[in-house]
């Protein structure tokens, strides 16, 4: 299997390289906090949120950060992937947003390549633009099946290419499990707290920064 041997070139996380947190109520007072819960101790250390680092060690992917991110009571739910383009070199570019190619798998399925393009003109400017493939905006009514029917039919009908293997699965937990056992027994690593429908907590942008992600343009878009 192509998937469990790309998992096996991964190292364990470590929590040098990660940021664990827990949701607080939010701003309003409407939402509770995690442990505002009748059954949960006043104490928990419980994360609810995460972001780690991870590698591939092969001449490919030698040093490039894999960003994982994961969290509940967050500011919206979805699940994507951002690969995002190494900062340019030439002068011209230079200070501009990173190129950036989005695959959100839910909700809202789409692809979209964010990138640079030099303005119209005798100036050396440049704008951000995007190519945006939304199934939604592209195809009239289209028939996404639910993720639990496709599982279903695959099931009914045996096929299982789309199911996480056994190597797969005992790799993946050679790459977590040190990490949940360091959390588990060590009351010093401090959870970050974080305010019920923000985007994660404080520092966590400066977290992702130091990996090279650049998460706000030069001229302060989101991306």
């Amino acid at each position: 299997m192509i998937k469990a041997r790309v998992l096996r070139l991964v190292p364990s996380l470590e929590i040098e390289n990660t940021m664990i947190g827990q949701f607080s109520k939010s701003v309003d007072g409407r939402k509770p906090g995690y442990k505002d819960d009748e059954s949960v101790p006043k104490d928990s250390r419980c994360a609810t949120f995460c972001a780690s680092v991870a590698y591939v060690k092969n001449a490919r992917w030698e040093g490039v950060p894999f960003i994982l991110k994961a969290g509940k009571a967050l500011d919206e739910s979805k699940t994507e992937i951002r690969i995002q383009l190494k900062d340019t070199t030439d002068a011209m570019l230079r200070d501009t947003a990173h190129n950036q190619l989005i695959i959100r798998i839910q909700p809202n399925e789409a692809i979209r390549l964010k990138m640079n393009a030099k303005l119209p003109g005798l100036d050396l400017r440049t704008v951000a633009t995007e190519l945006n493939l939304t199934y939604q905006r592209t195809v009239s009514n289209p028939d996404i099946p639910e993720a639990y029917e496709s599982l279903l039919l695959d099931a009914f009908s045996g096929d299982y290419s789309d199911s996480v293997s056994e190597q797969e699965l005992e790799a993946s937990w050679k790459i977590f499990t040190p990490l949940l056992h360091r959390l588990e027994g060590h009351e010093e690593i401090r959870l970050a707290e974080y305010t019920y429908g923000s985007e994660g907590p404080d520092g966590l942008e400066d977290f992702m920064a130091s990996y090279q992600y650049q998460s706000v343009g030069a001229k302060g878009q989101v991306l």
